[in-house]
């Protein structure tokens, strides 16, 4: 997550790094890891002010981009686009 200039952050996930994707956008990333009882989750959070700057839609595509970074960094298979 530092390759996207993330920052850790203390949260109840197992990972929580928040990514200056804009000036004033930050997006926090949470993942939970796999365990006996549940499988891996996430979720894409973003700032209270981040519908002054983008669109549902656009942020929609952050989100898809972020992840995109996300699985390249750590040399996952990326998927096709849904958008």
């Amino acid at each position: 997550m530092k390759a996207l200039g993330g920052e850790k952050k203390q949260s109840k996930a197992d990972l929580c790094v928040e990514i200056p994707f804009l000036p004033m956008y930050p997006i926090t990333v949470n993942i939970w890891f796999a365990d006996d009882e549940y499988p891996a989750s996430g979720k894409i959070l973003l700032d209270e002010s981040a519908d002054h700057y983008l669109t549902v839609e656009d942020a929609v595509a952050v989100g898809e981009l972020i992840l995109e970074r996300i699985a390249e960094a750590l040399d996952l298979p990326v998927q096709a686009s849904t958008i």
